[in-house]
């Protein structure tokens, strides 16, 4: 172990591998200490919690013991990341550079989702419909023909979502050998890759829907070495995965697979049809199974629509829990329930009418129509699952709420808990997790992520502090005479200090808020400013615009907080208007506070703070993106400073000058601020 432990000091001291291979690099204890931890962690068979602050430079200090580790024993390593940005700084970037510098011949791959790639079958088949469908059909089959691996990501041109569902591969409509397509499926050729490889790559949503996906149609090959780079998405990930959805729009578009009486040239049941020869047969396919489909879409207005009249006149807000005392009312109970109960043995019957389609064909025609069979396998699929999903919510008691939208209103459920879930499916069966991010820890304690992730097991934890010197580089301001964020005045107040800090920092700022409305009003009081607001553009868009000028202002909501890269000195100030507490009326937040009282706790302490602190930490990190960076934070609500719990967000922060005074005097400092580090 000292032996191998040594290399690291070869590669990451002034003059060692990553010196030659990186031109900027430059040698920091954290990011050395962080790869032997993990090193340590893969030895003794541990998971490890690693919060990494900026500069550290994690990715390079997972991937180095990663790629040593799977080349000394021959094990599978998976690396999980949430954003696609990170992935693509990993495959075209750091591991190309890794791999030549430490001379190591491995295979390395980015795994993708089965819908991620293009189905040649289906393609094949809608081309001979395109006229219908979209004219980007011809472009796909132009594309698909010279593609080297068939990937959505890879497409040069917009297709549209309706689009690409007609041509996407899926496993339940998938013939696998049997296909004509087979021998050259992107999605296959991609899977023997995964097969083969040494490391692979996966977002969080991938490898949740890998420990979902029953043994026989496993995503991922098995693994016992997992790393987890942006760790404080996982449980959210997680328990979205675990969500269940009764959403009208869905249904109709997975009953619109199989038949469409607006173009039934394109039915499942009319091309069978053709093949047919018995005229009850043809009447059947004619006639009958389309008159279910009718009565069924009735069924799904009819409850649908009830739903949405009892929730428009119980609730004005966007998301409503389904309390117990809800679920026992009685428009539920003697209306709801018995509506979507009505919808749920229609659903069967179809169901039922559909599976026995396959089983009155002779054979001859079964090998004619076999598409048209995989699709009909597919929704019925599908439709299955929406009977499940009925079940579970009528019966089980776990978090529940309707939501609107602008096609009208869903309900979902949801596990409270997915603690029990990924310790039994995903680290039960590790030798190894290490999880890593910039912002993983509390007030210095990794206990919230342990107990929400189901980290049963002895963990080592470390916090690696950033290498920039926040102290000379950075102030964190807050202002005395503002009133409270609930406050009648705070929105007219907030508009005028935002003037006052634009006009010292001459822009290069982003005001992080936690709210649209909020967001708006304070935009609607600054038009006469060149601002940049989320919503008026793609986000990426927003960002490019902003990196232009070095005045620009942004003002951003919740995805601005995190995952936002601009270096230099194009962003000097960084306001964050409102801690960003979770909403408390948000169902599972609601739901959670409720069983944490029962059990004696305090759900504001235990899970809104620390929420709030890992969101506040992400906003606060906007600022300093590398070492010659600098500027000042705000933060315009006084309970940071005023509050018992405001020490523990302090507490997370990195060390820096802390002022609390008047507009007057802070003013002053800032100031002074930018004129010593200019």
């Amino acid at each position: 172990m000292t032996e191998t432990l040594s290399i690291f000091d070869e590669i990451f001291s002034d003059s060692g591998l990553l010196a030659k291979t990186f031109s900027t690099y430059e040698s920091r204890e954290g990011q050395q200490q962080m790869a032997r931890h993990i090193w340590e962690a893969f030895e003794e068979e541990k998971s490890a919690l690693f919060e990494a602050g900026t500069g550290i430079g994690k990715s390079l200090a997972y991937l180095i013991p990663a790629l040593l580790w799977s080349y000394k024993t021959g094990e599978k390593i998976v690396v999980s990341t949430y954003t696609i940005s990170l992935q693509e700084q990993l495959l075209e970037k750091d591991l190309p550079l890794l791999l030549n510098a430490l001379g190591l011949n491995l295979q390395v791959v980015l795994a993708k989702g089965m819908g991620n790639y293009v189905c040649m079958r289906k393609l094949d088949e809608v081309s001979n419909q395109h006229g219908f469908f979209d004219q980007s059909i011809d472009a796909l089959t132009s594309w698909a023909n010279r593609s080297i691996d068939g990937s959505k990501s890879t497409i040069p041109f917009s297709v549209s979502g309706e689009t690409w569902g007609k041509v996407h591969a899926e496993s339940e409509a998938c013939s696998y050998v049997k296909c004509p397509h087979y021998k050259n499926c992107f999605f296959f050729k991609a899977r023997s890759k995964v097969q083969d490889a040494d490391l692979i790559i996966v977002n969080h949503h991938l490898l949740m829907a890998h420990l979902l996906a029953e043994e026989e149609r496993a995503i991922l090959p098995p693994f016992s070495r997992l790393i987890v780079d942006e760790a404080h998405h996982l449980e959210h990930v997680a328990r979205s995965c675990l969500t269940q959805v009764l959403d009208r729009i869905q249904l109709f578009k997975s009953l619109g697979r199989v038949h469409s009486d607006a173009h039934p040239e394109v039915s499942r049941f009319f091309h069978i049809r053709d093949w047919v020869q018995e005229k009850a047969h043809k009447v059947r396919f004619d006639i009958d199974l389309p008159g279910e489909k009718r009565e069924l879409l009735n069924q799904v207005h009819t409850a649908f629509d009830l739903l949405d009249q009892i929730v428009s006149t119980s609730t004005t807000a966007f998301k409503w829990r389904i309390t117990p005392n809800v679920f026992q009312s009685q428009k539920w109970q003697e209306e709801l329930m018995p509506a979507f109960g009505q919808l749920k043995e229609t659903l069967l019957r179809y169901i039922a009418s559909l599976e026995s389609i396959e089983k009155e064909l002779e054979d001859e025609i079964k090998s004619k129509v076999e598409n048209d069979l995989l699709d009909i396998a597919s929704t019925v699929e599908r439709l299955k699952e929406t009977v499940a999903t009925i079940e579970t919510f009528f019966k089980e008691n776990d978090v529940r709420w309707a939501e609107k939208t602008p096609e009208g209103t869903t309900l979902s459920i949801a596990k409270l808990d997915v603690a029990p879930f990924l310790e039994e499916k995903l680290f039960a069966s590790l030798k190894s997790a290490v999880l890593c991010s910039a912002t993983l820890a509390v007030g210095g304690s990794f206990t919230h992520l342990r107990r929400n992730l189901g980290l049963q097991n002895e963990t080592n934890e470390k916090i690696y502090p950033s290498p920039f010197d926040f102290q000379n580089r950075t102030r964190l301001f807050g202002i005395k005479d503002l009133p409270p964020p609930n406050g009648f005045q705070f929105i007219p107040e907030v508009v005028q200090v935002l003037r006052d800090l634009f006009k010292i920092s001459e822009g290069g700022a982003f005001v992080l808020f936690t709210s649209y409305d909020m967001l708006h009003k304070c935009a609607d009081q600054l038009s006469d400013l060149p601002l940049l607001c989320q919503g008026d553009l793609a986000r990426h868009q927003l960002l490019e615009e902003f990196k232009k000028s070095q005045n620009a202002i942004l003002f951003g909501t919740d995805s601005f907080w995190e995952g936002v890269d601009v270096a230099g000195d194009a962003l000097r100030l960084v306001v964050i208007v409102k801690l960003p507490f979770p909403v408390p009326t948000e169902p599972l937040l609601e739901a959670r506070s409720e069983l944490l009282r029962a059990e004696g706790r305090d759900p504001f302490m235990e899970d809104s703070v620390p929420k709030a602190v890992m969101k506040f930490k992400q906003g606060f990190g906007r600022l300093m993106r590398r070492a010659e960076d600098r500027g000042c934070v705000f933060c315009l609500d006084q309970r940071l400073f005023t509050r018992s719990y405001g020490k523990i967000f302090l507490q997370s922060l990195p060390e820096c000058v802390v002022s609390y005074d008047t507009k007057e005097n802070v003013y002053k400092e800032m100031q002074e601020f930018y004129t010593q580090t200019n």
